[in-house]
């Protein structure tokens, strides 16, 4: 969770409809949708993760954060990459409804999306 980008709501307790006890996965923690703008800075690499080297972590990219919520693009210069960007890193990934991301170590991970 990325507190910058994401807010958390409070939690039912696990409790499930019909009455029945649900376990619940610490790993989730509810947030309200998040809502991601970017504008002319948005590359092709920005939609990759990013490894941070002093505190080793990856950081999710723009599309990663925005899943569950809103990703906007605005003030997008038109432009060849500027297409390029759009169909490939963002507009192919969510019509397949899933990305893949690729580790410093050139393995790539499976992502699932969802709008």
């Amino acid at each position: 969770m990325d507190s910058v980008n994401h807010q958390l709501v409070p939690d039912d307790g696990g409790l499930a409809s019909a009455g029945k006890l649900r376990q619940r996965d610490v790993r989730w923690a509810r947030i309200r949708r998040p809502v991601i703008t970017v504008g002319g800075e948005l590359t092709l690499e920005s939609l990759d993760l990013t490894f941070d080297d002093v505190n080793k972590y990856y950081e999710a990219p723009f599309q990663m954060k925005a899943n569950g919520g809103m990703f906007l693009i605005d003030d997008l210069v038109v432009s060849k990459s500027a297409r390029a960007i759009c169909s490939t890193g963002v507009i192919m990934p969510l019509e397949k409804r899933m990305d893949f991301l690729t580790l410093r170590t050139g393995r790539k991970i499976e992502i699932p999306l969802t709008c």
